[in-house]
């Protein structure tokens, strides 16, 4: 019996309806994730020495500072555009491509002095190969970029899933095979090759080529010019932990950082693609349709996951000794303090991410800007009192809270705008607390039936 084309598309939003917005796929795809690398873990920690990640570390702050030194910002440019047509398209990756080309030889040609700001001079070889990845993301396809725009959140989280799959496997068996950091380097490259692939083959997108039309660069330019300032402050924000860590502490201690700052970073993803895939593509339909609406949609679209991930994040807060025990072995004793402070970081982005997008939808694009000022001083404030009149650990603790400073200043931006709702938010901090208790009496618990001998040692 022939099928119409009427009932196929009939049947295509039904299943549309059910999917939804993509926000359960995201949800479920991120857990996903988690517990694949949360595995991983399970086994690198097993083969590396804390200082592995430490190495890691270093390598991947250079090429982070080198890559927001230039941040293009373009996944917001082009989501927020009005047209987005196939020549902004190609003009953005074009501008991309030398971008990168330029980031790779000075990584490259300039390993020798950037490794020196982190006294690591044998580290030259490694920081020169991931200088590739610069390269393998020019070659990289904008569809996973239009694809965002496009709200194909549930094609995105697959694809990020099978992503983070892939290299995983990779991973483990480069670590069984070389058995040194050399492991996570080839895993990088296997990564963004498999990323590269899928941009082309698995996600619907104009065919990309090199173009240039100088009114799109014009307003690319535009809008770089005001994120560039927020993208420099962003690099000294983010590295200046592991920058501290690896100049006063040992290359183990910023070892057991790194691995508590994986976990916490797969969190973070969590937040941050939410945000980016479900929440902002849509707040910006509905701003751009109605401004009146924009205000009733903020926290429809949002406040479900907030409640969720804050819960979860405070059980691991209050956990976080039993979670280190768990999953790895007595050689990483001592990472519980930096999942615990590290922690508070996915939360306060749950808050001021959503703010952030939110206000920069409506056309103000300078408070970016103006939340990285404000992170920038208690850093520097903060950071310096720390260092000179508290304990060493005290400044791991100020940088750790750096985010959740800009809460204050965002709650302002929203009430200035008719945003701000005072008790959903307070619902937000409640669902932190209840989880943070809950977490910290599980593992005072367990570790009260370990010593009983109710449960053996783990």
């Amino acid at each position: 019996m022939a099928v119409s084309p009427s009932s196929i598309s009939e049947y295509t939003k039904k299943i549309s309806a059910r999917l939804g917005d993509g926000t359960s796929a995201l949800i479920v795809c991120q857990f996903a994730t988690i517990f694949v690398r949360f595995g991983s873990n399970l086994i690198l920690t097993r083969i590396f020495a804390p200082e592995v990640y430490g190495v890691v570390a270093i390598v991947m702050s250079i090429y982070y500072i080198l890559n927001m030194m230039s941040d293009l910002g373009l996944n917001t440019f082009i989501t927020r555009h009005p047209t987005a047509e196939p020549s902004l398209i190609r003009t953005v990756w074009t501008a991309r491509i030398l971008r990168n080309l330029i980031l790779a030889t000075a990584m490259f040609v300039g390993a020798p002095v950037l490794v020196q700001l982190y006294n690591a001079p044998e580290l030259t070889p490694a920081v020169r190969a991931v200088a590739v990845l610069f390269l393998l993301e020019a070659a990289t396809s904008l569809s996973l970029v239009t694809a965002i725009r496009e709200k194909r959140v549930i094609r995105l989280s697959v694809i990020e899933f099978f992503i983070s799959l892939a290299t995983v496997a990779f991973t483990i068996a480069a670590a069984l095979y070389y058995r040194n950091f050399w492991a996570m380097i080839y895993a990088m490259y296997f990564g963004a090759g498999v990323r590269l692939l899928i941009s082309y083959l698995c996600v619907p997108s104009i065919s990309m080529k090199l173009d240039w039309h100088w009114p799109h660069f014009h307003d690319l330019w535009k809008y770089i010019r005001i994120i560039a300032p927020a993208s420099i402050i962003s690099i000294f924000l983010t590295q200046i932990d592991r920058f501290y860590i690896a100049n006063f502490f040992t290359l183990d201690d910023l070892g057991k950082f790194m691995l508590a700052a994986t976990i916490a970073q797969a969190t973070l993803v969590i937040s941050r693609q939410y945000v980016g895939q479900v929440f902002f593509p849509k707040f910006a339909e509905v701003f751009r349709a109605s401004t009146e609406a924009a205000k009733t949609a903020y926290y429809d679209l949002r406040q479900r996951m907030v409640l969720g991930l804050s819960f979860l994040f405070g059980g691991v807060i209050g956990s976080a000794e039993f979670v280190v025990r768990l999953l790895f072995n007595d050689n990483y004793l001592g990472t519980e303090f930096y999942l615990s402070v590290l922690f508070i970081l996915p939360f306060a982005t749950l808050i001021t991410l959503p703010a952030e997008n939110a206000i920069v939808t409506m056309g103000h694009y300078r408070i970016a800007l103006i939340g990285k000022i404000i992170r920038l001083a208690w850093v520097l404030i903060a950071g310096a009192t720390a260092f000179y009149f508290l304990t060493p650990r005290s400044v791991i603790v100020v940088l750790a809270v750096t985010e959740a400073i800009c809460i204050p200043y965002m709650y302002w931006l929203l009430h200035k705008h008719g945003l701000l709702q005072t008790r959903k938010e307070a619902l937000a901090f409640a669902a932190l607390f209840v989880g943070c208790a809950i977490g910290a009496i599980g593992n005072f618990g367990i570790e009260f039936m370990v010593a009983a001998g109710i449960l053996p040692r783990f």
